[in-house]
């Protein structure tokens, strides 16, 4: 079995239709991600959700750049990543614990696009504002936020959104061949 096509599918919106989602709604796309493969099993993904139209999706938002905050208030929830950088087991550093996060992640966006919503992730915002406001262990690190939602052009859609939305309909990705070599072809770049 394959999954190719509903991996083709998924796509990161700059426009969302607004309307909340709930965890319920998306609870089996974290159940997707806690079955991710990890080093050793340590599992050291975490997360932070909050659905729109509330006081903790506004606090999340004011950690996200202006521009970020400009499509993210559009919004159906907005989470954050987080990776536990140090061993539960030993305190030890956890050198695979943000690639393992990134495992996780790509499964709960390959569920989140299966049950019909859309997922952008982002990296501009103030993780160490975000850290100490959320008064996070030193051993969570935040990777990225992401607003989840239905992507869709509405009426609230700002002009710039809908434009960015409007060049970004041809989806494209580099060749496989520009991306797996042998080892008697390297890359060249």
């Amino acid at each position: 079995m394959s999954i190719i096509d509903l991996i083709r599918s998924r796509k990161s919106p700059y426009a969302f239709d607004g309307q909340p989602v709930q965890f319920d709604e998306i609870k089996t796309a974290f159940e997707a991600a806690r079955w991710a493969a990890s080093a050793y099993n340590s599992q050291p993904w975490r997360f932070i959700y909050e659905p729109a139209g509330t006081d903790a999706f506004d606090r999340l938002m004011s950690f996200a750049i202006p521009f970020n905050q400009n499509w993210l208030q559009f919004a159906g929830g907005i989470g954050v990543i987080l990776a536990r950088t140090t061993s539960e087991h030993n305190g030890n550093p956890d050198p695979s614990a943000i690639y393992c996060t990134g495992m996780a992640i790509g499964q709960f966006s390959i569920e989140l696009t299966a049950l019909g919503y859309d997922l952008h992730q982002l990296s501009a915002f103030d993780a160490e504002a975000l850290k100490r406001d959320l008064r996070l262990l030193d051993a969570l690190e935040p990777i990225a936020m992401m607003g989840i939602g239905k992507g869709a052009i509405t009426e609230a859609t700002p002009q710039d959104l809908v434009e960015m939305e409007e060049g970004r309909k041809v989806r494209e990705r580099k060749q496989l061949s520009d991306l797996v070599k042998s080892l008697s072809e390297p890359f060249s770049a």
